[in-house]
């Protein structure tokens, strides 16, 4: 049972991907069209939405950038991170920085 709920949640993982892919297409195609357009015809309007579409997106593909990159075998299990503020750091960054 646990084998199956583990392929579940990475069809699923991967069905996202896809689509966020799928969009990023789309959108870039549509770009390509505007663009093309643009190049024939000068319309301001039509630039600036071309601009904004094109940082959206930027936005779109660094975001899916960032979940590929966090998409490995353990990136999906949880972690306990302790940090303990003081003095010490302070001394090991010095120390650090005179060695160099």
């Amino acid at each position: 049972m646990k084998k199956a709920n583990v392929v579940l949640r990475d069809m699923k993982d991967v069905k996202a991907k896809l689509l966020d892919i799928s969009s990023i297409k789309n959108d870039l195609e549509n770009l390509i069209e505007i663009n093309e357009f643009l190049k024939i015809e000068t319309d301001e309007e039509m630039e600036k939405h071309l601009e904004k579409d094109t940082n959206v997106l930027k936005t779109k593909l660094e975001k899916l950038e960032t979940k590929m990159f966090l998409s490995g075998k353990f990136d999906k299990n949880n972690a306990i991170i302790t940090l303990h503020p003081g003095a010490r750091w302070y001394r090991i960054s010095r120390l650090g920085s005179n060695a160099l």
